[in-house]
Order: structure tokens, then C-alpha cells, then sequence
């Protein structure tokens, strides 16, 4: 009988044998060795900041588990995470304890979008949506033998037109970059890839897999055109189509089947048995090309899902990033008591809410007779984010009379909200918004009363809020 299986960070060395093997078996369409993942993880940009993580029993990696930055994206706040798990290990709960590794991670990132790639069974879905996974893309995967696949057509390129393999081109690889990088840009994806650097493309062409001889790109009068890439395994003799693209001045010319025609040749030539490639649903092109050159769909599929956080719009609020959905905490302390008010909260975040709203007044008409405490919304929310990791943004008013023996004047309730923000709610970040305005504290009176407030936040880099009527005070001196 197996044992019960330990977790721990990954260490590459190690376990570059296993995690390859369990990769082998849950997606056979993608061409990965032990040299080549290792490469990959050392060779991620340093602000993706990626963590894995496996699942061990009986010495042998039964799991696996991953979190990291997208880091070839402008988009704010966008993490990438996945887990798999042996087929002979499932149901035993390991890869919800993997996943929750990779996902506070992720959050710890500040990511307030997750994307993962999955296989689309029924098991593999059921996992993604009991964790708030929203479906997103899906790519189709098809196969192909380079040796049944007519190359004639390279016999008869149009004058002027050739094609070439990247090793000849190794002295122009700045204008195969400006290919890519335009490319890529038309691409159907979830996050559009606007970020990435000619470094990066770099370190992806020299991962021990990436073949410089089986890589072909087009070129029209010596310009080069298009780009195909391929990762090829000799070992195994198993292929995969990298990035194919092309120039948009050079599109509707047929230039991507040459580069592609050309790639199946060498892979022929060379003993390749299997070919590889995959589309988003949406590239109709290019599925269409791939139709012509003999690929055949496989059962298979992969789906790109968004955590359920990205259903959520989000908006900017002075510097801060919030959902445009936000929580009234009005009742939690009063009619709400603490469990009620967590399953409302967490409710809430599990939607991608994350903007919430209460005030030092909130729940104070039964919460100190009942709960014992002045400012029941505020503590209960205290008690509940306390320990959290995710963008929360948090806001609160004060200026009213909460019965605490303080004058409700503005001077005063500034003073209060100095020694609010001392207590429980310092880990998160918020915004302090005045309830009603007042005639003899005009708007510059009052900033400067309060400018000198400062305040931790885990989140943010500062903060801005509203008071109604015609207030408007920004705090910008964030400690974080």
C-alpha cells in the first residue's frame, strides 16, 4: 500500500525526472525533458517570481503544482497556476492541497486574475469550477507524421521567395524578434503578450530543446517574413510547432505553409515521427493551414480558464485598482453576527469582489449592546481579513457621533481616524471618505488637518478617497 504522500517545494535537480514523467503522462501533447523544464525555470524572468511545488510518495513525484507572475503581459495583477496529479493518486485530496500552495502565491503576487490551462475532462473541470475557475479559451490539439505530408510546394516558391532555418539566419536575429513581437501581438489569447522582450526570445531559442535546424523562417526579397518555430526531442522522436507567425505587410502569400512545409521536411529527414501542434479555436487561420498540411485534431483539448475574479470588472480609484462591483458592510455588527458576516465576506471575495465599504458607525445600534464593542463592521472585518493575501481595498467614513464620549466634529473625528487606523484593520489597504461635509470645514481646511495621517497597507502604494457634498482628500503618504 502506497504511503501517504509528503508535500514539499520543488527542487529542480531532484525532481526534474518525475515532475517530466507526470508531465508525459497528463498532457503527452507537449515535448518536455528533464534538461529542458529545468532550463525553463531557470530561465524565467526574475519578476514572475515562479514557485512550485510537489507531491512525494514511495520517492516518486505523484504531483505537482506551480505559481508565477505573467511576465510577458502590461497587465496588472495576472498570475499563472496549475496542478496535476498522477492518475493513480487522484480523489485523495492532493491536488486541492497543491493548489492552494500555487494560489496563495499567486494572491501573495498581488494577482487578482488567475489563469490555468487544463485538460477539458470532466474530471479536470469539475476541479477548475469548484474553485471559482470561469472558462476561457480553447486550444485544439492535432498530430501529424512529417513523412505522409506532401512537401512538393517548396519546389516551386515564388521568385524572390525563400526559406531559410533560424541556424542560418543567427547573425538577424533582431529582425526574427520584430516577426515575433508583431505577431504575437494578433494572437487570440487571454492576456495579450505586449511585454515581451527580445531577451526573453532569446532564452526561449536556447532552451536545449528549441531547434535552430528544424526552425524556419520566410523571407520576401531577403526581408524575413514569417517565423516557425519547433521544439524537437531526437530521443523520442516526438516534435512540436512553436509560434507561427507572420508579418502583417506579408500575410495572405501562403508564407507561413513554407515555413511550416520546411520545418516538416528537416523533421522527416531526421527521423521525426510525430509532430505536434496546437491552436486557440479561434486562429482560423492557422487551423486552417494545419488542416491542409494533413494535422489531425486529437480527442483531447485544453482549456484556459480565469479565476472567477476576472468575471469582476475592475477600475481605478485613484491609485488603487478596485472591483466596480463593491460590498455595503453596513449590517455586519448588527443585524449580521460574525459568522453570518465571514459567510457574506467570503462570498464576496470568492466572486471577485474587492472593494468593500463600511464606517466607524456601522453596526453600532445593537453591536455594543450586543457584541460588546463600539464600531462592530470595522472589528468584525478586522477579525476577518486579518491574515488574508490578496488586493483588498478597504474603505471607511467617520465624522458622525458612535456614541464613544468623542465629539462628532471633523477635527475630532480625524483624530478618531488616526486611532482607527493604529488597530485592527493596518495589513490591508483602505481609502477614508468623510460622510456628509460641513460648512465650516472648508476642503482645504480639513486636508490639511489630516495630511499628516499615514498607514500601512500590503497592497497598495496609496491611497484616495472621496468625502460627499465637494470633499475630496487624497492621502499619498502610504508606508508599505
Amino acid at each position: 500500500m502506497s504511503s501517504e504522500p509528503s508535500i514539499r517545494e520543488i527542487d529542480v535537480d531532484r525532481d526534474a525526472e518525475g515532475v517530466v514523467a507526470l508531465f508525459r503522462e497528463s498532457e503527452p501533447q507537449w515535448v518536455v525533458t528533464p534538461e529542458s523544464w529545468r532550463y525553463d525555470l531557470e530561465h524565467f524572468p526574475p519578476h514572475a517570481e515562479y514557485r512550485g511545488w510537489v507531491a512525494v510518495a514511495n520517492d516518486e513525484v505523484v504531483g505537482v503544482a506551480a505559481a508565477l507572475r505573467h511576465a510577458w503581459t502590461t497587465e496588472p495583477d495576472v498570475a499563472h497556476v496549475r496542478a496535476s496529479v498522477r492518475s493513480g493518486y487522484r480523489g485523495r485530496g492532493i491536488g486541492s492541497r497543491l493548489y492552494a500552495l500555487a494560489e496563495e502565491h499567486a494572491v501573495g503576487l498581488g494577482a487578482h486574475r488567475l489563469l490555468c490551462w487544463l485538460n477539458e475532462t470532466d474530471e479536470g473541470l469539475a476541479f477548475a469550477t469548484a474553485r471559482g475557475f470561469t472558462q476561457g479559451r480553447s486550444a485544439v490539439h492535432s498530430l501529424v507524421d512529417p513523412a505522409t505530408v506532401d512537401v512538393s510546394r517548396l519546389d516551386t516558391l515564388p521568385p524572390d521567395v525563400r526559406v531559410a532555418p533560424l541556424s542560418e539566419l543567427e547573425s538577424r536575429l533582431e529582425d526574427v524578434f520584430a516577426v515575433v513581437r508583431e505577431a504575437v501581438l494578433d494572437e487570440p489569447t487571454s492576456v495579450p503578450v505586449d511585454a515581451f522582450t527580445f531577451d526573453q526570445f532569446l532564452d526561449e531559442l536556447r532552451n536545449p530543446l528549441s531547434s535552430w535546424a528544424g526552425t524556419f523562417c520566410t523571407l520576401e526579397r531577403d526581408e524575413v517574413a514569417t517565423f516557425a518555430g519547433v521544439a524537437a526531442d531526437p530521443a523520442s522522436g516526438v516534435a512540436r510547432n512553436g509560434f507561427t507567425g507572420t508579418r502583417r505587410a506579408y500575410r495572405g502569400r501562403s508564407y507561413a505553409t513554407f515555413a511550416k512545409l520546411a520545418s516538416i521536411r528537416w523533421l522527416a529527414a531526421n527521423g521525426y515521427t510525430k509532430l505536434w501542434t496546437g491552436n486557440d479555436e479561434a486562429n482560423a487561420v492557422m487551423l486552417a493551414v494545419n488542416r491542409r498540411l494533413g494535422y489531425r485534431r486529437c480527442s483531447g483539448r485544453s482549456r484556459s480558464r480565469g479565476s472567477s475574479d476576472a468575471s469582476v470588472e475592475h477600475v481605478s480609484l485613484g491609485p488603487l485598482s478596485v472591483s466596480r462591483v463593491g460590498l455595503g458592510c453596513n449590517n455586519f455588527g448588527g443585524r449580521l453576527d460574525l459568522s453570518r458576516t465571514r459567510a457574506v465576506v467570503d462570498a464576496a471575495l470568492d466572486a471577485g469582489v474587492t472593494f468593500l465599504d463600511t464606517a466607524d458607525i456601522y453596526g453600532n445600534r445593537s453591536g455594543a449592546a450586543v457584541y460588546g464593542n463600539l464600531g462592530g463592521s470595522e472589528r468584525f472585518l478586522g477579525r476577518l481579513l486579518r491574515g488574508r493575501r490578496g488586493p483588498v481595498v478597504l474603505a471607511t467614513k467617520f465624522g458622525l457621533d458612535v456614541g464613544d464620549g468623542v465629539e462628532a466634529r471633523w477635527p475630532s473625528s480625524c483624530r478618531r481616524g488616526r486611532r482607527w487606523r493604529s488597530g485592527s484593520l493596518t495589513s490591508r489597504s483602505w481609502s477614508w471618505t468623510r460622510p456628509r461635509a460641513r460648512p465650516r470645514s472648508p476642503c482645504s481646511r480639513t486636508s490639511t488637518r489630516c495630511s499628516h495621517a499615514r498607514w500601512n497597507t500590503t497592497c497598495c502604494r496609496g491611497a484616495a478617497s472621496s468625502a460627499s457634498a465637494s470633499c475630496r482628500i487624497t492621502h499619498s503618504r502610504a508606508a508599505s
